[in-house]
């Protein structure tokens, strides 16, 4: 078997904070009514949630007893699992030991861990981290390592896809590639194509190969394979959009970096056995939460009408209890800080994919969207301000350093965000959503098929309707492993 491995984006095995959750049940349940597939239902997407990880409880000989976690067995396949691993640090960030008394006091339960189908509540979440040294367990060391020194699987390296090629009967029979920028050639396909190359390269690939909105393809004389007006449309984020600051009165988390000693004994620890503050990606304790009505009752029609059609159990907001050292300006003395950090992950907001050069290598037009409609701001507002009252609540937090106290007005926040808050997180997603026809602005079906040619898939979050109410490491592996499954299926008639 031949395998031609396109990624794209930033150097994921470093700006990947870890963090791992699974999207909810009424999430699912609206995939499942978008493409009139059941599959997409939680119960039936569940195995494959399970499928790819191995959890392993958290040691309580290195870990706080105040950072005690909750999780749900149930949500993995024990005693064996997936070659990924999933756990917990040796090491809590101080500042999170604080946390349930902050959040429980604006009105938050106690989550169970974030992987069964719920993510209304507060607490510690699992990461990807090999338990015996917390590295991380990714991708390419869980999966693609391990496969390639057993199976006849062929990778090659620095490999770039520059465009599908297809036969008369719109056939995908192989790829137009180049490795290290060389001169190109063919890996013939015998059975399909495979595309995942992230949100925004996905989309790219399909137009230069003539899938896309006829408009842009003749604009670059591409020649036109298959008119569908959805590809690189449609694409959903959760934009992080910043928190409010504190003053701590615990350590924050480069501390260990302030006195030789304190060095050598956190890079000592995590060389032993995976533990101290450097076993730790760095956040570890959230929350998800709805807009409660004393912030809802002050938003437009729209914005409320909005809510009120989500899932009962899909979250507008995601609440990043942070430490942090960080300065804000040259006046500032205080160097620990603490963060809640606002996420939105319900936003309404859409941007889009387009390329500007019938050549690949010459990078698409991203247009992010962040935002962009009144019923975003109006929620990153609110966002704010429930924030401040779980921060209220924190004995550890010290005085507001930003946005700070003289920003109240709606008008005042939303110009903070805008300007020093919003951030990218890296949630994209639905740039070749999955739907179930062209028309209405699907690009594949629920089996991840390209519409209007054969042989050709997209699997990877692109292929997602829209972004998940958390992070997409878990959301993503999980859809691999279903169209994976379908893959197979088809290879075998089954």
């Amino acid at each position: 078997m031949t395998v031609a491995v396109v990624e794209a984006g930033s150097f994921y095995e470093i700006s990947n904070g870890n963090y791992s959750q699974m999207a909810t049940k009424g999430w699912y349940a609206a995939i499942a009514n978008i493409t009139g597939d059941p599959a997409y239902l939680w119960d039936n997407m569940f195995p494959f949630m399970k499928k790819s990880f191995t959890f392993t409880p958290p040691n309580p000989k290195f870990r706080a007893k105040n950072a005690t976690v909750g999780y749900d067995l149930s949500a993995f396949n024990i005693p064996v699992g997936g070659p990924v691993q999933l756990s917990y640090p040796k090491y809590a960030q101080p500042i999170s030991s604080f946390g349930a008394e902050g959040y429980s006091a604006a009105g938050f339960k106690e989550a169970n861990g974030f992987l069964d189908g719920n993510l209304l509540g507060y607490g510690y979440w699992p990461f990807t981290l090999r338990p015996e040294d917390s590295t991380r367990s990714s991708t390419e060391s869980a999966f693609l390592s391990q496969t390639a020194t057993r199976t006849s699987l062929k990778i090659y390296q620095s490999c770039m896809a520059r465009n599908i090629l297809f036969d008369g009967d719109k056939r995908a029979v192989g790829v137009n590639v180049t490795v290290a920028g060389r001169r190109p050639f063919i890996l013939h396909a015998r059975k399909e194509v495979i595309v995942s190359s992230g949100f925004i390269h996905s989309p790219q690939l399909l137009m230069v190969s003539g899938i896309g909105p006829r408009a842009m393809l003749e604009q670059y004389n591409i020649p036109v394979i298959s008119d569908l007006p959805g590809v690189g449309q449609n694409l959903h984020d959760t934009p992080a959009i910043g928190g409010v600051i504190h003053s701590t009165s615990v350590p924050g988390r480069s501390a260990w970096t302030r006195s030789a000693s304190s060095f050598e004994n956190a890079v000592q620890n995590y060389l032993n056995n995976g533990s101290g503050p450097l076993s730790s990606p760095a956040s570890d304790f959230a929350a998800w939460d709805k807009f409660p009505a004393n912030l809802t009752a002050g938003m437009s029609r729209s914005t409320r009408d909005f809510l009120k059609k989500l899932p009962s159990d899909w979250p507008n907001v995601e609440y990043v209890l942070q430490a942090s050292e960080r300065i804000l300006s040259a006046e500032q003395t205080v160097s620990d800080t603490g963060v809640i950090g606002t996420i939105l992950v319900s936003a309404t907001s859409k941007g889009n994919i387009t390329i500007q050069s019938a050549d690949n290598t010459v990078a698409p037009l991203v247009y992010i969207g962040w935002l962009d409609s009144k019923e975003d701001q109006e929620m990153a507002v609110a966002a704010y301000r429930r924030a401040r009252e779980i921060a209220a609540g924190i004995t550890a937090f010290g005085e507001e350093i930003a946005p700070g106290a003289n920003v109240t007005t709606d008008a005042q926040i939303l110009e903070y965000i805008k300007t020093k808050g919003i951030g990218a997180i890296h949630h994209g997603a639905a740039t070749c959503a999955v739907g179930r026809d062209a028309s209405s602005g699907a690009v594949v079906d629920s089996k991840a098929n390209v519409f209007g040619v054969k042989g050709l898939r997209v699997i990877d979050a692109s292929s997602l309707p829209f972004s998940a109410p958390g992070h997409t490491q878990g959301v993503t592996y999980a859809h691999a492993e279903k169209l994976v499954q379908d893959v197979i299926d088809a290879a075998y008639d089954m």
